[in-house]
């Protein structure tokens, strides 16, 4: 992932932290990796958001490669195979 693209994503985070729109589980977490502190609470949530944020962008293009693999490769409706001859 670019600089670009990960100060993008950095600032989509912060826009949601500004607006309390806070994953709780995420949020927990880095409680318990900041060990009481604020800032390093905020700084580890936001590791954690972009790491979440980066997997669900993965888990989107794979799910988009999929489906284009199966359009690209799905046989034609006026196929008939060799079963289909044979179906009532």
């Amino acid at each position: 992932m670019s600089a670009n693209e990960q100060d993008i994503m950095r600032q989509a985070i912060v826009k949601e932290l500004a607006l309390n729109q806070i994953n709780a589980v995420l949020w927990n977490k880095a409680a318990t990796l900041s060990k009481g502190d604020d800032l390093k609470r905020r700084e580890h949530y936001i590791d954690l958001r972009m790491k979440a944020m980066q997997e669900t962008v993965k888990s989107h293009v794979l799910k988009e490669i999929k489906a284009d693999f199966a359009r690209k490769n799905a046989r034609p409706a006026d196929f008939l195979s060799a079963k289909d001859l044979f179906k009532k």
